[in-house]
């Protein structure tokens, strides 16, 4: 039986390294263990009547779609559960028929003056904010945005005091790299699911 693997998520998924390891797995013994892996996936996505193949565009980026970070100052957010504010403004801009990975988390860092700077390269502003920590932005990352998607959502989220602005994604650059080492993997969105 042939199995398609879309992604694994290497950073999130240090079991693998583990297990091999550990039981001195050899590479057949491994591809079989994800094998598996996938078939249990599979499963639980067809009880709830989505098919794994389906989130391929979520899973795999495409040289044609974006990929952003949305930016948002959580010290203009009165509730302490700013994610959830973030998301009731946020998800009913996307697409409903649309298929996205999403990836959340503060701007965590050690080295503030870093995080200050990708921010002046990378950011494109929707208002200007006086940047006083990492922690106090929180970002939402999300892929296979169409063109428009992401011009829309940028326009529309500039009217939420919070939105402080994104930080483009598609291609490699500093800021990328670093949403990549900080963000958690939060939801796929599959259509209306």
């Amino acid at each position: 039986m042939s199995i398609s693997i879309h992604t694994i998520d290497a950073r999130g998924h240090i079991m693998l390294e583990t297990m091999r390891d550990y039981f001195g797995l050899s590479p057949s013994e491994m591809l079989r263990e994800i094998q598996g892996m996938v078939t249990t996936t599979e499963d639980v996505l067809s009880a709830k009547g989505i098919k794994y193949q389906d989130l391929r565009s979520a899973l795999v980026p495409r040289t044609d779609r974006h990929e952003a970070g949305f930016i948002f100052d959580s010290q203009d957010i009165e509730s302490c559960w700013y994610g959830l504010d973030v998301m009731e403004q946020l998800l009913p801009l996307l697409d409903i028929k649309s298929n996205h990975s999403v990836q959340c988390g503060d701007l965590i860092g050690n080295d503030q003056q870093f995080i200050l700077s990708v921010l002046e390269e990378s950011l494109v502003l929707a208002r200007e904010f006086e940047f006083i920590h990492g922690t106090a932005l929180y970002c939402v990352y999300i892929n296979n945005l169409s063109e428009s998607a992401l011009e829309r959502i940028h326009k529309s989220l500039s009217q939420f005091k919070p939105y402080v602005g994104f930080i483009p994604g598609t291609f490699s650059s500093r800021a990328r790299i670093y949403l990549s080492t900080i963000l958690s993997n939060s939801f796929l969105k599959h259509g209306k699911k």
